[in-house]
């Protein structure tokens, strides 16, 4: 069921790695489009849960980049920065910030809107 259904919202595309993530109940498809590693996951029904990619600061929308510098974190130093795409929102950013030990993980819509996020 969650090849098919990979297939299905991926076709042509090369899995060149399946996993089963227990701690997450989810299996991980590994590919890459336009050489750019992307990682969706799957419910054992084979129902698609997300898929996440990594970005840079480059690619960030401006609103989002706006939100960060008017945030209590805007002294902080950006770690890792992904893109998201869930049945519930087309595009979510998941922006890594550190200082010194501390690390925090912000969640945004495109619109700069920081949202909320429990499942990833």
């Amino acid at each position: 069921a969650v090849r098919a259904e990979f297939t299905k919202k991926y076709p042509n595309m090369y899995v060149y790695e399946w996993e089963w993530k227990r701690k997450k109940g989810l299996y991980k498809a590994e590919f890459a489009i336009n050489g750019f590693e992307h990682e969706a996951y799957f419910k054992p029904n084979g129902e698609w849960a997300y898929t996440e990619k990594e970005i840079s600061y480059l690619q960030l929308p401006e609103k989002v980049i706006h939100s960060i510098r008017n945030s209590e974190y805007s002294n902080w130093k950006l770690d890792d920065i992904e893109e998201y795409n869930t049945p519930e929102h087309p595009v979510v950013y998941k922006v890594e910030l550190e200082k010194g030990k501390a690390e925090v993980d912000l969640y945004f819509l495109p619109d700069g809107t920081q949202i909320t996020i429990t499942n990833f």
